[in-house]
């Protein structure tokens, strides 16, 4: 990530700002476990911060708490900070572009970032491995090698930390609009157009900003494939219809795979409608047939046995992470900002995917891994997956009064859904078959049944009973929901000790 190689100083002022940003009020007991920083470099980072913010935000401390208020809102705070990295601006210098028949002058951006041309030199050393590690390389202080990762570089540094190369203007975003409600023949902008989507916006717009830069997207089997659904169609017929209209340029079919790829790989502005029902169908049958999403899939059915049923309803979930392994870009798209690194789930089960995926990716020519929020997303969806085909919990309301079955009953039902619990009502006067069907998970009962029911059924020893008191029986029900997720939960936890997902 590239945030390893920013300084400690910047991402120690993002990481507390995100936190007090999140909570509004925390004990410095709270920041120092959740980033390890002493209590000294807490002050001082929120004194840097009161600084940079003077009049945006208002922070408040005594001995054991702080408090942020946000006065301006709508302000970009953390790409602010971000700003402050020279380091971020050595690799923007790297990535512009070079004058005329000139080499960059490292001495010149020296000078403006009141530096020596030495350090400058030796930023750009820092940076390099970075640089390497997205597939690229360094030339005569430039970032050189395929396109349309330098494009995703460049959208990169735009949308997440504010360094702009290519400044996003109302006419851009105008054509992307376009595209947006030609193709999906959307009628009035969403709310969240301009903002949610700004990633995708910048990396539309490198497709005429950089015309002079020849680009080529590998050929891949899958993204062959992937070029029949209608969507590729869509764009090809937009550009190629308005692109000489709205920006007096051709859009060759290189440029067309470009846009497409950015489409497969980003979230974008087309999610707002769903996708049509053809290429819905087209995208589950490529993915079924593709010879690495097969191994993919083989690996996670055998992983995951019986738990997950992996049908067509279930791949149709799990798509939106696949396309995110294509052409290895996880190091170039930005990802939410998460204060919490490690993942809040089952860790030996992440630890299992991460593993599963990264191997996979490793083998497979044209994948890769994925980030650290879209594994989490992927292993919380799983986990929701094998929970949702644990078998329900048995639930019986057991009286001798019919109004009082009847109440409880209704209660229980209120409380679950058919998939988490089959719920059965019982009068212990008149159904003797109860005496038999005796293996529940949860009774649900009046007080003065209780010992009875202890006394005449033969119950399994994790049989949990819960009494009621009709005076209280509403305000009882939160604590009935608390002891079915209890319950669900030991079911779960169960279920991972059987499997191997922790081995």
């Amino acid at each position: 990530m590239l945030e390893e190689y920013l300084e400690p100083v910047i991402n120690h002022q993002a990481l507390l700002l995100t936190i007090l940003l999140a909570k509004k009020r925390i004990s410095f007991h709270a920041i120092q476990q959740k980033t390890g920083f002493s209590l000294a470099n807490i002050k001082r980072y929120i004194h840097q911060l009161e600084e940079l913010f003077q009049g945006d935000i208002a922070f408040e401390w005594d001995s054991t708490i702080v408090r942020c208020t946000v006065l301006k809102r709508g302000k970009p705070f953390l790409k602010t900070i971000y700003r402050q990295s020279v380091r971020l601006h050595i690799l923007k210098f790297l990535l512009m572009k070079a004058p005329c028949y000139k080499v960059k002058s490292v001495s010149g951006f020296a000078k403006e970032h009141f530096i020596s041309t030495p350090s400058a030199y030796r930023l750009i050393q820092h940076m390099k491995p970075f640089v390497e590690e997205c597939g690229l390389a360094l030339e005569d202080n430039s970032v050189v090698g395929e396109e349309w990762r330098i494009r995703y570089l460049i959208a990169l540094l735009h949308d997440k930390y504010g360094i702009v190369i290519y400044e996003l203007t109302d006419h851009d975003l105008d054509i992307v609009h376009d595209v947006i409600f030609t193709i999906k023949q959307q009628k009035t902008p969403h709310p969240l157009l301009d903002k949610k989507f700004r990633f995708f916006d910048v990396l539309l717009s490198l497709s005429w900003k950089r015309r002079e830069f020849d680009i080529a997207i590998p050929q891949e089997g899958i993204f062959k494939r992937l070029k029949a659904l209608t969507l590729y169609r869509d764009l090809e017929d937009f550009f190629k219809r308005k692109g000489k209209l709205l920006l007096d340029m051709d859009f060759p079919s290189s440029e067309i795979d470009y846009l497409f790829l950015v489409y497969l790989t980003v979230n974008n502005s087309f999610s707002i409608t769903e996708w049509s029902e053809e290429d819905s169908s087209a995208l589950l049958t490529i993915i079924q047939e593709d010879p690495a999403y097969q191994e993919l899939l083989g690996e996670l059915r055998h992983l995951f046995d019986h738990y997950i049923v992996f049908d067509k309803a279930c791949i149709q979930t799990l798509i939106p992470y696949f396309r995110k392994t294509l052409f290895d870009l996880q190091l170039l798209i930005p990802q939410k900002y998460y204060y919490a690194e490690e993942y809040q789930g089952s860790k030996p089960l992440a630890n299992r995917i991460e593993g599963l995926i990264n191997s996979w990716a490793d083998r497979v020519s044209g994948r890769g891994r994925l980030t650290g929020s879209n594994l989490h997303l992927l292993c919380t969806r799983l986990e929701q997956l094998v929970r949702e085909g644990l078998p329900p919990l048995a639930i019986a309301v057991i009286e001798i009064n019919k109004k009082n079955i009847d109440i409880l009953y209704s209660l229980v039902l209120q409380q679950v859904s058919p998939c988490v619990a089959t719920v059965c009502r019982f009068n212990i006067l008149s159904e003797a078959e109860l005496l038999w069907a005796t293996d529940f998970d949860l009774i649900v009962t009046t007080a003065e049944m209780t010992a009875f029911i202890k006394e005449k059924l033969s119950l399994n020893d994790n049989t949990k009973i819960l009494d009621f008191n009709f005076d209280f029986v509403m305000y009882q029900a939160e604590y009935l929901s608390q002891v079915i997720r209890e319950l669900r939960d030991k079911q779960y936890q169960e279920s991972l000790v059987a499997s191997d997902w922790c081995f």
